[in-house]
């Protein structure tokens, strides 16, 4: 008799550290600022090859409102990309943490919309400080942060459990 692999419902147990969701958060930013620093040289290079400096011009004058709409916009894109091809952003690699619903499964594209939507809130990024360790973007996404070390031995667990008992 084949036996299935079990996924368990995700508990607080599992979910990643404060430490680590804020070393997420910085490697993520980091990651952002590499981006719009690629597309700012990317522009350079391309009006070089062109001969048509507009392009640069416009960077150079877009000023703080244009420097926060390009912020969001390589925040939404950097999250969307990542978080819906893998459940993992360059932070979620380096640390060893994924994006799960709270019924264990990878989360739809809609609810990874929603968890990208939900830090543009003022003051979100400071949320997950509070005494569960969930963020906004956690909590209205419904999806959670968990350590895949111990979300792993959670599942290795309860199949080794589970197949106790059963046919060889």
């Amino acid at each position: 008799m084949e036996t299935s692999v079990r996924k368990n419902k995700i508990t607080p147990q599992m979910y990643a550290s404060k430490s680590k969701r804020f070393a997420n958060f910085v490697i993520d930013y980091i990651g952002q600022l590499i981006i719009g620093a690629g597309f700012g040289v990317l522009m350079v290079i391309l009006a070089n090859i062109t001969g048509d400096y507009e392009y640069v011009a416009w960077i150079d004058n877009m000023g703080n409102l244009g420097e926060y709409a390009m912020g969001i916009v390589i925040l939404i894109i950097y999250y969307l990309v990542f978080e819906s091809l893998t459940g993992r952003t360059l932070g979620k690699y380096i640390t060893n943490t994924k994006i799960l619903t709270e019924e264990g499964q990878k989360p739809e594209v809609d609810k990874i919309l929603y968890r990208t939507l939900s830090r543009m809130i003022p003051f979100e990024a400071f949320s997950f400080f509070g005494e569960a360790g969930r963020g906004w973007h956690d909590s209205i996404s419904k999806t959670v942060v968990v350590d895949l070390s111990k979300y792993n031995l959670e599942n290795e667990t309860a199949n080794s459990i589970n197949e106790i008992g059963q046919e060889v």
